[in-house]
Order: structure tokens, then C-alpha cells, then sequence
């Protein structure tokens, strides 16, 4: 059984691994507040998200998210609307909502704030284990996992829902495939690996 102290966030047991990156797209982000150090309120995290990147369209059943620029443009689709956010200017994602983020500078970093409430330690463990596979060349371009596997433990982690029919029908295979996962210690491994580790 793990001792009390390897169950806390990495960031917590090493402050220098508050900061994770993510060397295939450049990208990084530091976790400014796990959800345990704010009785379960919220999570916090700061995110540097190079010229041209993004992430897929999706949506969380959990927890609500808050995007504020800090420097350069983020933009942020919720819904049907884009938004392009100046430093200073937030956009809240009520749950359920579908979005995403993305910088479409073309050349600029984008640095940005991103707070979820309530906070939520699967979204924490999820973005730990999608920089470590990045980082381990198992993912594809797109950043999504190669091994299907690892790609539903991610989206039950991270409470990702993907979008549409084709996202409805990936979303119940995903919950059939993380059940799979933790019963044949898939999960376990990655947490051990890129979580507790």
C-alpha cells in the first residue's frame, strides 16, 4: 500500500514538478494550486501554449473552466462562438458547455490561466500522464494517444467528452475501455509512471 505522502500530487512531494512540459509541441504549464491545497474548490493551473496550438473540441460533465490571457491572444471557442481574449480578459466555460482553446498568432506564445471548479485530481493526473506519454513519443502528432487504452484512461481521468455523434459513440467506448484498463492495471501503470512516480 503507498504511504500517505507518494498519494499527494507530485508538485506537492517535489515543488519542481508543479512544472510540466511538454517537449513534442513545446508547450508547458505549471500547477499553481492542486485541488487538496484548496479543500477541493478548485485547481489551478498557468499554461504557455505555442503559435499554433490547440486542443480538440470537447466538453466536461464535472467541472466548470475559467481561461484568462495573461499575454498575447488566446482564443477560445465555446459553443458556436470564438472568442480572442486581450490580457486581463477571461471567458468562464459553464459545465456541459463544448470548447476549446487555441493560438492562432502565428507566431506568438500565448500565456494563459486556467482555474476548474470544483477542483478535480483526475483533470490533474490526466495532464500529468498527457505530457509523459508526449514526452515518451507514444502519442501522435495531434497529441492523442496511440494505444486506445491510454486514450480512455485520459478522457475518464480528465473528464473529456468529445463532441457530436461520432464523439457520443467514442465517449461510451472510452468508459468501456478505461473499466478494461483498470482491471488489467493499465491505469495503474501509467499513474505509477507519470503520477506517483
Amino acid at each position: 500500500m503507498a504511504s500517505e505522502t507518494n498519494t499527494l500530487p507530485p508538485g506537492i512531494r517535489d515543488p519542481s514538478r508543479r512544472l510540466v512540459t511538454n517537449e513534442k509541441f513545446q508547450d508547458r504549464g505549471t500547477f499553481l494550486k492542486y485541488s487538496c491545497e484548496t479543500d477541493g474548490r478548485y485547481t489551478e493551473c498557468a499554461v504557455v501554449l505555442k503559435a499554433g496550438g490547440s486542443n480538440p473540441l470537447h466538453y466536461h460533465t464535472l467541472f466548470e473552466e475559467t481561461f484568462t490571457c495573461t499575454s498575447g491572444t488566446l482564443g477560445v471557442q465555446l459553443g458556436q462562438r470564438i472568442f480572442h481574449l486581450e490580457p486581463g480578459e477571461s471567458a468562464t466555460v459553464p459545465i456541459g458547455t463544448t470548447h476549446k482553446f487555441f493560438n492562432d498568432s502565428g507566431t506568438e506564445p500565448v500565456h494563459f490561466g486556467i482555474k476548474i471548479a470544483p477542483g478535480h485530481e483526475g483533470f490533474e493526473k490526466c495532464i500529468y500522464i498527457a505530457y509523459g506519454l508526449a514526452n515518451d513519443g507514444l502519442t501522435h502528432p495531434d497529441g492523442t494517444p496511440k494505444t486506445f487504452l491510454h486514450l480512455c484512461v485520459l478522457a475518464q481521468l480528465g473528464d473529456l467528452n468529445l463532441t457530436g455523434w461520432s464523439g457520443s459513440i467514442a465517449n461510451v467506448f472510452a468508459k468501456i475501455g478505461v473499466w478494461y484498463a483498470r482491471w488489467s492495471g493499465i491505469e495503474k501503470e501509467l499513474l505509477d509512471k507519470y503520477y506517483y512516480s
